[in-house]
């Protein structure tokens, strides 16, 4: 399975995190969607379960970035958005309005490729949460595949030229390391210009 695990310290407390592209083979998006409240509402040790949709996300690390950066927020009282997976979206999104980052990233029942984020304090809990997932509704998948089919809207949605990526090249970096770069920046913006 790709799953990528991070370890996360956001002020005095750590987080575990797992993350993974999900091809759903079983069900549809409204039902994995409720299955996953289920999990939150039932489990005390899940601290959120966050899906995306998957077209523009081609790296765990822009997920793991918005997910730390939306812990901070809750933590600190400086969240726009009520929900936790809102949050992540406008910080995933690099947009400040929920409006602009919603459509980006909200799953559609259309959808059949995810992103899912498991969130949990307790050690490994968050993976083995996230494989019953994946083990339910599907299989896993690169998220690097969304290079091949959304490199324009990838583009389009972090307001990135061409001419960007090309300016933006160090000698011997591909493609993903070059756009991976480009969106860490565009996200760091919000931050910077709020």
């Amino acid at each position: 399975m790709r799953i990528a695990t991070f370890t996360l310290k956001v002020d005095d407390e750590y987080y575990n995190l797992a993350i993974a592209g999900l091809k759903l083979n079983m069900g549809t998006t409204s039902e994995l969607l409720n299955y996953v409240i289920d999990i939150e509402m039932t489990s005390k040790d899940i601290d959120h379960i966050v899906v995306l949709r998957a077209s523009l996300i081609f790296s765990p690390l822009l997920v793991m970035k918005a997910i730390y950066d939306s812990i901070l927020s809750f933590k600190r009282r400086r969240n726009v958005a009520r929900k936790f997976p809102v949050e992540v979206m406008l910080h995933l999104s690099g947009k400040r309005q929920i409006s602009e980052a919603m459509p980006l990233f909200a799953p559609q029942d259309s959808d059949n490729r995810v992103v899912i984020c498991v969130l949990s304090k307790k050690r490994s809990y968050a993976y083995k949460i996230l494989c019953n997932i994946i083990k339910k509704y599907g299989a896993t998948f690169d998220l690097k595949e969304s290079i091949k089919y959304s490199f324009k809207e990838i583009l389009k949605a972090y307001n990135i030229s061409e001419e960007e990526l090309v300016s933006s090249r160090v000698s011997n970096e591909d493609l993903y390391d070059i756009l991976l770069k480009c969106v860490l920046t565009r996200i760091a913006m919000r931050k910077v210009l709020k």
